[in-house]
């Protein structure tokens, strides 16, 4: 134990879910003290008893060492994503992350009424899971055969990356300019489509093309009103943007412009992981 007595931990539960996975990754973002903290994956169960001072459980109870979000008077207990970026992010970081706190929140919190609570219309809902992070988490799980270091690591590229994207749409821009829509920028479908081609074979594009390409070929056609087009109601689609693909693809352009080999690798893990979600699919179907 004195060993690591200086060593920041932060444990989060085997078989990790959005939750414990992002609320891991906001305190190493967030958190003073514990950006390079080590990464410790124990039992839901774990009752705290090897903590130190320097430890912070995360989505666990830890013998009530941990954080699990807050319980509001109706019962229901929030993530603990959510308290971890209301109580360590700063301000205009909380603004950039509001959309992506507000889904992986109310996926925690209310499982099978997300769709309703959210407003996802029934049109929309295959969709919208195969190409959210929830749908790409649980193909990383599939790609990665379960690992959590390795679906974290990804998973945590990811939050970083719907980070950049959020900082750039919530930010001031000089001469009050107004904000240019990433996701809609034609350089991003293009880069998609192209690494979309080179990925996967014919049958894998088939499985996700109805869940992104068309979206894609309307943002083409269409350009801003594109969201009109697939009758996206306005209330869902900055969400729709912000927690799925089509914003990893804007956010990951911006967080590594000018390493366009590092973008190029994440974007293809995601798509490996949307096939590998989708696949799941197909086999639960036979």
């Amino acid at each position: 134990m004195a060993g690591r007595k200086n060593v920041k931990r932060v444990l989060a539960h085997c078989a990790g879910d959005m939750d414990s996975y992002h609320s891991t990754a906001g305190v190493t973002e967030f958190r003073p003290g514990f950006e390079k903290a080590e990464i410790v994956f124990v039992s839901g169960s774990y009752n705290g008893s090897t903590m130190t001072e320097n430890d912070m459980a995360v989505d666990i109870n830890s013998g009530d060492k941990g954080f699990k979000g807050t319980l509001d008077p109706s019962g229901t207990r929030h993530s603990s994503f959510k308290y971890i970026i209301e109580n360590f992010a700063s301000a205009d970081d909380q603004l950039a992350l509001s959309e992506v706190v507000r889904y992986i929140d109310t996926v925690d919190a209310y499982g099978p009424q997300t769709s309703d609570i959210l407003g996802i219309p029934r049109h929309m809902s295959r969709l919208f899971q195969t190409i959210s992070i929830n749908g790409i988490m649980r193909g990383l799980q599939a790609l990665y055969n379960g690992s959590d270091r390795k679906v974290y690591g990804m998973v945590k590229e990811n939050f970083r990356a719907m980070l950049a994207y959020g900082r750039h749409m919530t930010s001031p821009k000089k001469g009050h300019r107004p904000k240019k829509d990433a996701h809609n920028d034609p350089k991003n479908i293009k880069l998609f489509k192209k690494l979309l081609y080179r990925f996967t074979t014919g049958e894998e594009r088939e499985m996700i093309s109805r869940a992104v390409m068309r979206y894609f070929h309307t943002v083409e056609n269409f350009g801003a009103k594109a969201s009109e087009q697939l009758n996206i109601p306005e209330n869902f689609r900055d969400m729709f943007i912000a927690v799925s693909i089509l914003g990893l693809v804007a956010g990951y352009r911006i967080l590594y412009r000018g390493n366009s080999s590092k973008v190029k690798r994440r974007i293809r893990e995601n798509i490996l992981a949307m096939v590998a979600y989708c696949k799941q699919g197909v086999e639960m179907r036979k």
